[in-house]
């Protein structure tokens, strides 16, 4: 019922034609969307269609490769962010020229002192990984866990939880290095880094809540700083280390989102971004909106078999088609990237078409699709998009190369919607990318 009520969402079907009319106005400009073709014939031209979103990928890897390598080495504006764009890249093309632009990249990363999973030395670890750089990774896997400060059972980095800077997000590194690289102190570590986020919980009438650091005063319930991101880390652990008592607290901290969320439009769910001061506030992005949070109730509905979670996650997927681009909020001002735009919303919606493919998200994808090209800046340069990457500063505008605000995470979401129309297999997966993980 939920299902069906959810997708009596208008459907967009833009035409290969329309789309490829965005890809040639002039910099600056916004495209005229022209009215798609009557029914019969609007799936037709489906090589037109790929042709274009190739075209674009094309011109934003140009625009990339002009441009110098960021400062900093993290994963989520720096340098080793670039590396997984080049490596799909490489194996959409079979471009050996684009996977040693992506070792090299690998090879020259630094440690830093942070090590969180977006921030620091874990995403430079995962990062040498997918490049093939397994020996270098195993070594910072090694420093790493050398950084960690140990209580008990318990291991921590810094007082951060979260899955940006945190535990989590470190957890999440280390299940992936396991995974990939066979490193059984990455799993001891993963485990360690539970403990803490146990010790860490926050006890709720309706379940487990879980503060971006600790100490801190106040709370991000969504994916990027908080309990659904830190409650798919501990749902992953204990699906591979078997132990409930993670399974549990991941559960218990659906059950406290659940309990927090709110309606939006006739059928959607959202949790809002943060608290005291903005319960109302509500965003589309990974960070903090549903295209970050609704995952992690698909994959506890996976795990747990329960139709409940299910239905969270379908609700907060019809509360991201009320949000959702191109019109504005207060929680979506004209960013388009991975982490708080568009970016993201296309990498969702893409997951979910794996899972069940529905008419409504294939309508909204295209919808996003479309408004995120007309936004691009092109010239001889290649491809980009100029946005601003905070809320609270729309006006300061500027072109990014990054993976979680850039070209780089925008240039992977192109990808990874040319290898859907391809049929072809994703070769990049991130480590806390929860609905691609193993069952």
């Amino acid at each position: 019922m939920l299902r069906a009520a959810c997708t009596s969402w208008p459907e967009l079907h833009l035409s290969a034609i329309a789309i490829a009319a965005l890809l040639t106005v002039p910099a600056g400009a916004r495209a005229q969307i022209a009215d798609p073709p009557p029914a019969s014939t609007a799936e037709a031209p489906f090589a037109s269609q790929l042709e274009a979103l190739t075209r674009a990928i094309d011109e934003t890897s140009r625009w990339i490769a002009s441009e110098e390598l960021p400062q900093t080495s993290e994963l989520y504006a720096g340098a080793a962010g670039l590396v997984p764009f080049w490596i799909e890249l490489a194996a959409a093309r079979k471009d050996a020229a684009a996977e040693e632009r992506a070792r090299a990249i690998a090879r020259g990363l630094r440690a830093g002192e942070s090590s969180g999973l977006y921030t620091g030395l874990a995403g430079v670890a995962w990062t040498r990984a997918l490049a093939g750089e397994a020996e270098l990774a195993r070594a910072d896997v090694q420093t790493l866990l050398g950084r960690a400060q140990t209580k008990d059972a318990q291991l921590s980095w810094s007082a951060s939880l979260d899955v940006i800077d945190g535990a989590a997000g470190i957890g999440f590194a280390l299940l992936a290095l396991h995974r990939e690289l066979g490193i059984e102190q990455a799993l001891r570590g993963a485990r360690g880094a539970g403990e803490t986020l146990l010790d860490a919980a926050e006890e709720q009438e309706a379940g487990l809540r879980w503060r971006p650091a600790l100490g801190s005063p106040r709370e991000y319930p969504n994916f990027s700083h908080g309990t659904a991101g830190i409650a798919a880390f501990l749902l992953e652990l204990g699906r591979v280390c078997e132990e409930e008592r993670f399974t549990q607290a991941a559960e218990r901290g659906a059950r406290y989102l659940a309990a927090i969320a709110q309606p939006i439009g006739e059928h959607g769910l959202a949790v809002h971004h943060s608290s005291p001061g903005n319960e109302k506030l509500l965003y589309v992005g990974w960070c903090h909106g549903p295209t970050g949070t609704a995952p992690f109730f698909a994959r506890l509905a996976l795990l747990r078999g329960a139709e409940h979670w299910a239905a969270s996650e379908q609700r907060l997927a019809c509360g991201l088609r009320e949000l959702a681009p191109p019109q504005t909020s207060a929680g979506f001002w004209g960013n388009v990237s991975r982490c708080c735009g568009h970016a993201g919303v296309l990498e969702f919606l893409l997951a979910r078409a794996e899972r069940a493919p529905e008419a409504s998200d294939r309508a909204l994808a295209e919808r996003v699709l479309a408004d995120l090209l007309a936004r691009a800046t092109r010239d001889e340069a290649g491809m980009r998009w100029k946005q601003a990457e905070h809320r609270a500063r729309p006006q300061e505008l500027r072109a990014q190369v990054g993976l979680m605000q850039g070209a780089a995470g925008i240039g992977l979401a192109l990808l990874r919607c040319e290898a859907a129309l391809q049929g072809r297999a994703i070769r990049v997966r991130f480590p806390d990318e929860i609905t691609a993980l193993p069952r």
